[in-house]
């Protein structure tokens, strides 16, 4: 499960401690990202910390062979149209 919700650029996405990378689309609000969420986890989301945009880019290993990926770069790999979970 999500460990954070992370922001970037007004953004935000659930967030994996583990892997340091998104687990879900970067949404335009939490109550989007409820749907990316399985129901039984839908009531703990509003008790995830949140992560702002520097901490996220500072610890984000998301991009290939666990590259540090942009703010843009995020966004555009992890946007809604191109993710499917």
């Amino acid at each position: 499960m999500p460990r954070y919700i992370a922001h970037v650029r007004g953004k935000v996405a659930l967030w994996s401690s583990i892997v340091d990378a998104p687990l879900s689309p970067f949404c335009d609000s939490v109550e989007e990202l409820r749907e990316y969420v399985p129901r039984d986890y839908r009531c703990r989301l509003d008790t995830l910390e949140h992560m702002d945009e520097a901490d996220t880019l500072n610890c984000n290993r998301a991009g290939e062979n666990e590259a540090e990926l942009t703010a843009e770069e995020l966004l555009l790999r992890y946007a809604k149209e191109e993710l499917t979970i």
